[in-house]
Parts: structure tokens; sequence; C-alpha cells
């Protein structure tokens, strides 16, 4: 993947993880203790996807491209 793209892609990536992570207090604001669990559940399994489906092959490609959050 062009250096460009990777980097465009990685801060979609960020971006998606952040509105996730609302999105789970959002739930958690709004739902019984057992919607929230399950619901956080599902979005921690979407979240690791992210990272090892798609985050960390990138990095693996382009070291350079890493965010400081993740170092």
């Amino acid at each position: 993947m062009k250096k460009e793209t990777a980097a465009e892609v990685l801060q979609i990536m960020i971006d998606c993880g952040a509105d996730l992570d609302r999105s789970i207090q959002v739930v958690k604001d709004t739902s019984s203790e057992e919607e929230f669990k399950r619901y956080r559940s599902i979005v921690a399994q979407i979240m690791t996807d992210i990272l090892t489906g798609v985050m960390n092959p990138i990095i693996a490609e382009h070291p350079e491209l890493k965010p400081k959050e993740m170092k």
C-alpha cells in the first residue's frame, strides 16, 4: 500500500475507534447493564479486528506511521 494511502487509512481507523469508544458510553448511559455488557463485548471484538486486521499490517509495512498513541 502506498504510504499516503496507508496514512489516510490509519487515520480513518483511529477516528473509527474513537467513534466506537464514544458509542460504548452512549449505550452505557441509556441501556440496561446486560445490554451494555453485550454491546461492549461486540465493540471490543470490532476494535480488535480493526487493530489486528488493518492497523497492524499497515504499521508493519510502514513503521514510521505508527501513531504516537500506540508507542
